[in-house]
């Protein structure tokens, strides 16, 4: 678009000067004007981009052009009010993973205590090895648990969720923790998989030949020394942040932890007679009457 071109004042009577300025004007090579959108497409070719707007000005509690309130639209200023009743079901599933998680890194710690008994400078047995092996899987498939997404709608554990800010160094390690977890512990990656194997025939002297198969695997322990003390370290700090957040909610709503989940799969699951109305036991009332 050519600019528009104001001339210079000239007398009523000097019409031929002005005309002759006109021209001269006119001769000049239009100026082009790119909009930004345009020359980001020369420079970034193939990437749509959309014109910038000018910014308008809207007083309070009106609404923008084009977002019709009355058709689901949202105003300048206020957006859709939350719903009370999917807050309620968020906040009891978060509820339910703490619990969950709280007994999860406890078992995890327990692990870790246990396995503080494998010396890394010692040998061991076959069958010594595989016993700080199940302390070793159960560490991490306990610790990794709260993190992994899980069937019932509960949403995993997350940092913030306890309001924790792990140092680089541990969310390192967090992240190794959960890379055994999905290729060495609970499942069987076949690039971490480290195994020999060779058939020897046992069968005696003219006989048919019978062939059985030796094989051995990597029982090696991965968690010892100085890494399982920074695992330690790391259990123990995730722990007390699930502590410390289910103290602050009990405070705040002590009524919302009289809870039971005894659901009847689970009892199946694991061998349990049905599900009996009887209340849960009290601990406090056991010890006040003995």
């Amino acid at each position: 678009m050519a600019p528009k071109h104001h001339p210079a004042p000239f007398s009523g009577g000097d019409r031929k000067a002005r005309r002759d300025v006109d021209i001269a004007a006119s001769s000049r090579p239009p100026t082009t004007f790119v909009h930004a959108s345009a020359a980001a497409n020369v420079l970034w070719p193939g990437v749509a981009r959309r014109p910038r707007r000018r910014n308008r000005h809207f007083g309070r509690g009106t609404i923008r052009p084009g977002r019709d309130c009355s058709r689901g639209g949202r105003s300048a200023i206020m957006s859709a009010p939350p719903n009370p009743e999917k807050m309620t079901l968020y906040a009891d599933a978060r509820r339910r993973r703490l619990l969950y998680s709280q007994n999860d890194l406890q078992q995890a710690l327990s692990a870790c205590e246990f396995l503080y008994d494998c010396d890394e400078d010692a040998s061991y047995s076959t069958a010594d090895l595989r016993r700080f092996r199940c302390f070793e899987t159960t560490l991490v498939v306990a610790y990794t648990r709260p993190f992994t997404q899980s069937r019932g709608g509960t949403p995993p554990l997350t940092m913030k969720m306890v309001g924790l800010k792990l140092s680089d160094q541990k969310r390192a390690l967090h992240a190794r923790l959960v890379d055994m977890r999905n290729t060495m512990m609970a499942h069987s990656d076949e690039e971490m998989m480290r195994m020999t194997t060779q058939p020897f025939d046992v069968s005696e002297e003219g006989e048919t030949p019978l062939y059985l198969i030796q094989s051995v695997l990597d029982e090696g322990i991965t968690l010892i020394g100085n890494l399982l003390v920074e695992t330690n370290s790391l259990l123990r700090e995730v722990y007390q942040a699930i502590v410390r957040t289910l103290y602050r909610d009990l405070q705040a709503n002590p009524t919302s932890f009289d809870l039971r989940i005894d659901s009847e799969a689970a009892r199946a699951a694991r061998g349990v007679s049905p599900r009996s109305e009887a209340p849960l036991r009290d601990p406090a009332g056991d010890e006040d009457s003995n």
